[in-house]
């Protein structure tokens, strides 16, 4: 199974990713790094054994997340992406 996991680079969405990952899923991470560093990939990387596809992006970047969705066959979405902090 793919999955993409927007906002996967911040708390909630790297503990996610690891899990997925020792599930043995494939997971896509897409994550513009606002509230969040891109060492996070690397840190679940040591975790787990595996290298989640990164790619630093909005979400809200309509033209981006069509060409994600075209270059890989999802199963699943899991949205965690968001600002924190009321801004």
């Amino acid at each position: 199974m793919t999955v993409l996991v927007a906002g996967g680079a911040g708390y909630i969405g790297s503990h996610t990713v690891v899990e997925l990952l020792n599930c043995g899923e494939k997971v896509v991470i897409v994550d513009n790094l606002s509230n969040s560093y891109e060492t996070v990939i690397d840190r679940i990387e040591r975790i787990t054994g595996h290298r989640s596809d990164f790619i630093k992006a909005d979400v809200c970047d309509f033209e981006m997340m069509e060409r994600v969705f075209s270059q890989y066959d999802f199963d699943a979405v899991i949205h965690f992406r968001g600002i924190k902090g009321g801004r």
